[in-house]
């Protein structure tokens, strides 16, 4: 089978994670086939090794910039991003085959905003709440709607793409949400997919684009659990607005 090589950015924000993690995330992005894409890494990370693991690999651009503002690293990737359609997973997650030919299809069908299924990959034990609490399973970023592709509300970040032309001028992340310096404050992605639905968008989510999400056993906590769904509370009382510092 010939590869095709599409017109896709992958986007990786490094913050605080793993170097083993990062590893296997940033090898299971360069064997996606049919098709395969550009890969930006944005790293804000302690790790000198993730540079290392960049340098000189093929289709593999590293960015080391300041601060550790998740939503900040995302809107650098989409200005370095050569390409009109830019996906997007996170250190801690490992892309399964097939996962940007499926969020592909969509954008190519017409979506605005693709999204597909996060599952875990559990570090330890989990309690049963935890298994079974869809409050804690949404604040471990974890997506599983059940098989088929459908329109939906939101897509969570670290299975995400877009079309920039479709999302028109609301293609940036604010910046006052999302993971700032280990304040567990979100919904960068979820205010992301109200802008561009009120634009006129679709938000479409695909079963068979997957990824695994790899969860450490302090995620696991009741503690950790309930401390993001404070800063989830706070999220939805921030004000509306419509400015990003790096948006041009």
């Amino acid at each position: 089978m010939t590869e095709t090589t599409a017109a896709i950015t992958v986007a990786i924000r490094c913050v605080n994670d793993s170097v083993s993690q990062f590893r296997e995330c940033l090898d299971a992005v360069l064997a996606q086939r049919q098709p395969t894409a550009d890969v930006v890494v944005v790293d804000s990370s302690d790790h000198e090794e993730f540079a290392e693991l960049c340098v000189g690999v093929e289709r593999v651009k590293y960015l080391r910039i300041p601060g550790k503002n998740l939503s900040n690293g995302r809107n650098v990737a989409i200005a370095q991003s050569v390409h009109d359609r830019i996906m997007f997973t996170d250190p801690d997650c490992v892309p399964q085959p097939g996962w940007l030919t499926a969020l592909n299809r969509e954008l190519e069908a017409g979506a605005a905003v693709v999204g597909g299924r996060i599952v875990p990959r559990w570090l330890a034990t989990p309690p049963w709440i935890v298994r079974n609490s869809s409050l804690a399973r949404n604040q471990l970023a974890l997506r599983d709607t059940g098989g088929g592709t459908a329109e939906t509300d939101r897509v969570f970040g670290a299975s995400m793409g877009f079309s920039k032309l479709a999302v028109g001028e609301n293609a940036w992340f604010r910046e006052d949400l999302g993971r700032v310096d280990g304040v567990l404050l979100s919904g960068e992605d979820t205010e992301f997919c109200e802008r561009a639905i009120r634009g006129g968008g679709r938000v479409v989510f695909v079963s068979d684009a997957v990824v695994e999400h790899q969860i450490p056993k302090r995620r696991l906590r009741y503690s950790w659990t309930f401390k993001r769904t404070f800063f989830t509370g706070l999220r939805i009382g921030v004000p509306t607005g419509d400015s990003c510092p790096i948006r041009g």
